[in-house]
């Protein structure tokens, strides 16, 4: 074992719960559903974690705001301090860690690759509280990954962690426990949500504290802290607006438009926090959307999503009827169904837990963090696929395929990082250079991606830094690059039809 005086220690995944119940007072007779639904999601085959170190005497930057702002004024104050557990795809013994150290301090070479490898093992961390009734603190862990067409997109973020003077890295989405103290469901959903966002563009991640802060700074309806009756929509609006961003609503209705704007964004890597409550509203929860799994061929629900436009065109986009999502009161990348009943878009848990709340969910509200220059919306984005789609049918019809083969994705994406798929795309080298010499692209570009019979079609990009204008008609589209070099034709003659100014390639 390792020295008595060592802040780390080893152990087996199936000593998870004993090490948390251990580090926040909590009975490890009655276990938390977070701390129950941890276990198992460690345990899973897809994960296949075989260690666990833990890091004792942890000072963890987000706990120590509430504390501060807490929990240090109380009688009987609880530590300042934390417990970090990091999970493995490798088991931890004796020698491991002095294997690991004598490997960094072989040369620059044998550090790099080091890190590399046991990123690649790296499942994540768990902050443990010290909190009985509250103990998972900010936690990060890799999705499954079992199903190449899971959609994890909003999880897709890079978090360096550093141990033992290693610096691993690690994709995943931050989730942690409400306390009720500092933060409520809202606070803690948000608190995910921007994280997210804030770190994709640069800056650094939100503490719980501080949205509790920017939410109620100037819109106050009962008490700030402790935060027991949760925020309000106008506290959460003022809270995104405080950090950079504008708060998007989508309405609840209708049911397949909203089904194809939560797609989009959750393509475009960004989470929806959802307003739901259970039939009676004796239940209002807010959750955090993170992704989605679409619906395979041979499934029962595989009936493509069918939006129905006012000129009469019919946009197609493959369905999802399963979503994974963050909920505090269970756990990160819960899986639920999400099905169309008596009229309303409804959430279910499948399973991992979800059997503590085993009632339906209706989703009342979604709200969007955008960045402020992405003006153009999920539903703007929808509506240019719609009116480009008659032409769009006309050109596939060319290819002698079936134009209602048709298929279409929306979504929003860095400019840079569209430019970078844009070179790994199979096209001809002087198209590729082509487009990456001459696009002139906003910060975050709009994608409307055309399938035919399941395969890549036609891109069609759209300026995102104004909102949608009939005059000039179709103005904010600033390329066209089609798959096969034989469309740009057909594209020429649409460009004429529709007076598009765009760049095709």
């Amino acid at each position: 074992m390792t020295d008595s005086t060592s802040r780390f220690r080893f152990a087996v995944p199936s000593e998870l719960a004993s090490e948390i119940c251990k580090a926040s007072g909590c009975d490890e007779s009655s276990l938390p559903p977070q701390v129950r639904y941890l276990v198992d999601y460690v345990s899973d085959a897809e994960i296949q974690a075989r260690g666990l170190l833990i890091e004792d005497d942890y000072i963890d930057r987000h706990y120590l705001e509430e504390y501060v702002a807490y929990y240090a004024s109380k009688l009987r104050a609880p530590s300042p301090r934390c417990a970090r557990i990091h999970i493995f795809q490798l088991p931890i013994v004796d020698d491991t860690l002095a294997d690991w150290l004598a490997r960094a301090a072989a040369g620059a070479s044998s550090r790099d690759t080091l890190q590399r490898d046991l990123s690649a093992q790296y499942v994540g961390f768990i902050v443990v509280r010290p909190h009985a009734a509250a103990p998972i603190g900010r936690t990060l862990l890799r999705t499954f990954t079992g199903a190449a067409d899971r959609c994890y997109a909003p999880a897709q973020t890079w978090h360096d962690v550093h141990i033992l003077g290693l610096e691993l890295s690690l994709q995943a989405l931050p989730f942690q426990q409400q306390d009720r103290a500092v933060g409520a469901c809202a606070t803690t959903a948000l608190w995910t949500a921007l994280s997210r966002v804030l770190r994709n563009d640069g800056a650094r991640s939100v503490t719980p504290f501080e949205v509790t802060q920017a939410a109620t700074r100037y819109i106050t309806y009962q008490r700030a802290i402790p935060a027991e009756r949760g925020l309000t929509e106008d506290q959460i609006n003022a809270a995104i607006r405080a950090f950079g961003y504008e708060p998007h609503h989508l309405s609840s209705q209708p049911t397949k438009l909203l089904r194809l704007c939560l797609k989009c964004y959750l393509l475009s890597g960004i989470p929806v926090l959802l307003d739901v409550a259970n039939d009676d509203i004796s239940l209002r929860h807010a959750i955090v959307l993170c992704g989605f799994r679409p619906t395979e061929q041979g499934d029962s629900a595989a009936t493509d999503i069918a939006l129905k436009w006012s000129n009469g065109t019919e946009l197609v986009s493959r369905n999802f009827t399963k979503v994974y999502a963050h909920d505090d009161r269970l756990g990160p990348y819960a899986r639920m169904g999400l099905e169309l009943r008596h009229e309303q878009l409804r959430l279910k848990y499948l399973g991992d837990g979800g059997g503590d709340f085993d009632e339906e969910l209706i989703i009342h509200t979604a709200i969007v963090p955008l960045y402020r220059k992405l003006r153009l919306t999920a539903e703007d984005l929808i509506q240019i696929a719609c009116e480009l789609l008659p032409n769009v049918a006309d050109l596939a019809a060319t290819t002698g395929s079936d134009s209602h083969r048709l298929t279409t994705e929306c979504f929003f994406s860095l400019g840079g990082k569209y430019l970078s798929e844009v070179v790994m795309q199979e096209l001809d080298t002087d198209r590729r250079v082509r487009f990456v010499t001459h696009a002139r692209l906003s910060r975050y570009v709009g994608v409307v991606r055309f399938y035919l019979d399941r395969r890549w079609f036609l891109d069609v990009v759209v300026d995102t830094t104004d909102i949608y204008r009939h005059a000039p008609h179709l103005g904010a589209i600033l390329a066209l690059l089609p798959r096969q070099r034989e469309h740009l034709e057909g594209l020429e003659l649409i460009c004429e039809v529709l007076r598009l100014s765009a760049l095709l390639a």
